[in-house]
């Protein structure tokens, strides 16, 4: 989109269902300072679900999916007044979680 702002796409598997907003917002945090940025703001975000099976008992599985568009900001621009600290969101280990060669997990 541009060096400032990126879109995210999350897919879950179906015992994450229910986690796909927190898996966006670890994911933009992520992002956000991978790329060298500190803070980021949501721009627009939708969350759903979609059938992935049915057992023959007739219990139904989803998996949830979300995209978001993440506004990114270093630390100090006035812009970013009202942003999200990414370290903050991601917490203590959060230099563990960025360095992570997989994707995030709900677990």
């Amino acid at each position: 989109m541009s060096m400032d702002t990126v879109k995210i796409d999350v897919s879950t598997a179906p015992v994450c269902a229910g986690k796909t907003n927190e898996m966006m917002m670890q994911r933009a945090g992520v992002e956000t300072i991978r790329r060298g940025y500190d803070k980021y703001i949501l721009l627009d975000h939708g969350t759903g679900s979609v059938v992935t099976g049915v057992s023959q008992s007739g219990a139904v599985s989803r998996a949830g999916r979300g995209s978001v568009i993440v506004k990114m900001f270093k630390e100090g621009d006035p812009a970013g007044a009202n942003a999200l600290s990414a370290r903050d969101l991601l917490g203590p280990s959060w230099q563990e979680i960025v360095n992570k060669k997989d994707k995030t997990s709900c677990l």
